[in-house]
């Protein structure tokens, strides 16, 4: 109750310290400007972590998690400050440590669990974004050898729909297409990927050449290059499994990870108590 009691009497001090200090109008301000929403998110960004969001296709923003990952440590560090002083035991530098291995593990940076996570996020969604790619080339080609295809802009916008990962590309690229010309609308959207894309430029190549020139002569372009569509799609689903493959041995692997951990775990505890034990006689 004692302890209770000086930190209430700590908090109150606290408080009335920081009321007189606001009751400064200069200082008040000084630290309103400090304090308002775009300094402290301005403080938080990570551009790293930013663009391994953007590549995973994850919509948290950046400055959100480093939000939850120094509030954890905090709120960690503060409540077991707080448990010990209440119950008059000897302070430990054991929490910062596990404050810092906490914001070590989550930082993005290379050989760490979180960057790990986030590249397998990434690899993903680039397996998902090539696969529908490759699927809007195919819907593609049935348009191009129906009697009456569709004009680009409004079969973009039409199949745009059916996807989920490149929806919002193919609408843009829709309205590009209206507003400017093919060669630009084209090489804006190759843009959105990578250099060195495998097959994003022979895409680009394929739509050229077939919006160039009439129908027939379009439809016989189209049909030539079945062949290289149909192995796209091919070597994309052996990708697949790979991928898959991977994850598959990431889980069979983790019931062994997990029981190093915990004999580990048993083995330093069984120590301390043996430690425990030969102090106390």
């Amino acid at each position: 109750m004692k302890e209770l009691l000086q930190l209430i009497t700590i908090a109150g001090v606290f408080l009335m310290a920081a009321s007189i200090l606001l009751s400064n109008q200069n200082i008040k301000q000084k630290i309103s400007r400090s304090l308002t929403k775009e300094r402290l998110i301005q403080r938080l960004e990570s551009p790293q972590m930013k663009i391994l969001f953007k590549e995973s296709g994850l919509s948290i923003s950046d400055h959100t998690v480093n939000l939850v990952r120094y509030g954890t440590v905090l709120g960690y560090i503060i409540i077991d400050f707080i448990t010990r002083f209440l119950t008059k035991t000897s302070f430990s530098t054991l929490p910062l440590l596990i404050g810092l291995i906490i914001i070590c593990l989550t930082a993005p940076i290379p050989f760490t669990p979180f960057s790990y996570i986030l590249n397998k996020l990434k690899s993903r969604h680039s397996l998902n974004k090539d696969s529908e790619l490759i699927g809007f080339m195919k819907f593609y080609e049935n348009n191009l050898v129906r009697a009456h295809p569709l004009q680009l802009h409004v079969f973009v916008r039409k199949t745009a729909v059916q996807f989920n990962t490149i929806q919002k590309e193919l609408f843009l690229l829709s309205e590009m297409l209206i507003d400017k010309n093919l060669e630009e609308s084209l090489d804006w959207w190759v843009k959105n990927y990578p250099e060195g894309h495998p097959f994003i430029n022979e895409i680009r190549t394929i739509i050229l050449s077939t919006q160039n020139t009439d129908h027939l002569e379009a439809k016989r372009y189209i049909e030539s290059q079945a062949k290289y569509l149909s192995q796209l799609a091919s070597d994309q689903y052996k990708k697949k499994g790979m991928f898959a493959g991977d994850i598959a041995k990431i889980l069979n692997s983790a019931p062994s990870i997990l029981s190093f951990i915990m004999i580990t775990i048993f083995a330093f505890m069984y120590l301390m108590i043996i430690r425990s034990q030969s102090s106390f006689y």
